[in-house]
């Protein structure tokens, strides 16, 4: 072979390992979205996913539809709750009753006599109030009881949006096996929930008669709690949609992580406002229908009967349900958009 084609062989084998470089670069580029051709276009489709009132109104026509077998889980569910946990509760509830009596100076008329009272009763029990007379084993149980229910109903509704049928009893044996995935994604929202926190301590300290009472003052440490408490929101929106993703099987917590942030791309701030409309819409309806019963109690003095505390949990399961119901169909909007793109 003469000089000059081993001179153009090396040439050739150049250029084929520069265009292997070049080919293995656009694979990732493409692979992570960072590379368009000249014939797409560089608008990103529009979400899907609707606004808050139109997805509410979606998921009580979800919740209607399955109602039969929704129900026949909710009540099992809040069955177990209470074998589970007891009505020891109800002692706890008892001691934060007299406490804030004692607190807000109703004497002898229980909390029927004053809403304030009320509103600082659902304000403890919103907190955890009730868990206070729980052992530490029982927490524990009733916290995973809780994450159980939460991936038996998002098992449940995978199926039946699906168009198949289903039995209770398999929703409930085939519906654990991501619970270990789902601590972990649960443990990672706690974290983010951090900012949060610290935005309540702050607004708690505002709120204080030790606290400076200059406005500007007050104005600056107020604004920085909202941005603290809009961060938390932000990063548990995503959470949210990882902790439905790694019900998936074969879906470690990693990827569904990955894929919780591309699916929630581009569009955060319409997430969060459904997280927060969600979070708020919860609530308020949580205080509803707990402030009756809560006047109930202090008409009507049962020792025996644990009205409070069984019916909060009820209102737990149910809440645990709708939470679970909305988030999973702006999840499936999220999925669409993304094949469709």
């Amino acid at each position: 072979m003469s000089k000059n084609q081993v001179q153009k062989s090396k040439k050739i084998s150049k250029t084929n390992k520069s265009d292997g470089k070049l080919r293995a670069q656009f694979k990732i580029f493409k692979r992570l979205g960072m590379y368009k051709s000249s014939g797409e276009t560089t608008k990103k489709p529009a979400s899907t996913v609707p606004g808050v009132l139109v997805m509410t109104k979606e998921v009580a026509g979800v919740l209607w539809l399955h109602r039969w077998i929704l129900i026949k889980f909710v009540f099992v569910a809040w069955v177990g709750l209470l074998l589970l946990v007891g009505a020891s509760q109800q002692e706890q509830f008892k001691l934060l009753q007299a406490n804030i009596e004692n607190l807000t100076g109703s004497i002898g008329s229980g909390l029927g006599a004053s809403a304030t009272n009320v509103g600082y009763t659902i304000v403890a029990i919103t907190a955890g109030g009730l868990n206070g007379a729980l052992s530490e084993g029982q927490q524990i149980y009733s916290n995973l009881a809780y994450l159980f229910i939460w991936l038996t109903a998002i098992w449940l509704l995978r199926y039946l949006l699906a168009g198949r049928t289903v039995k209770l009893r398999d929703a409930f044996y085939n519906a654990g096996a991501p619970l270990v995935s789902t601590v972990i994604v649960v443990l990672v929202g706690l974290v983010q929930l951090i900012p949060a926190m610290i935005g309540a301590f702050i607004i708690a300290t505002i709120t204080t008669r030790q606290f400076s009472s200059q406005w500007y003052e007050v104005g600056a440490f107020g604004v920085l709690a909202v941005v603290f408490i809009i961060l938390s929101l932000y990063w548990v929106g995503a959470t949210i949609i990882a902790a439905i993703t790694v019900t998936l099987p074969g879906t470690y917590p990693i990827r569904a992580y990955a894929q919780a942030r591309r699916l929630t791309r581009g569009i955060r701030a319409k997430i969060l406002i459904h997280v927060t409309w969600l979070l708020s819409l919860t609530g308020i309806v949580f205080m509803a229908v707990l402030a009756p019963v809560i006047l109930m109690s202090g008409y009507v003095r049962v020792t025996w009967l644990p009205l409070v505390a069984t019916y909060t949990q009820l209102v737990a399961v149910i809440g645990i349900v709708f939470v679970a119901t909305y988030m999973y169909l702006v999840y499936r909007r999220l999925i669409s958009d993304k094949s469709n793109s």
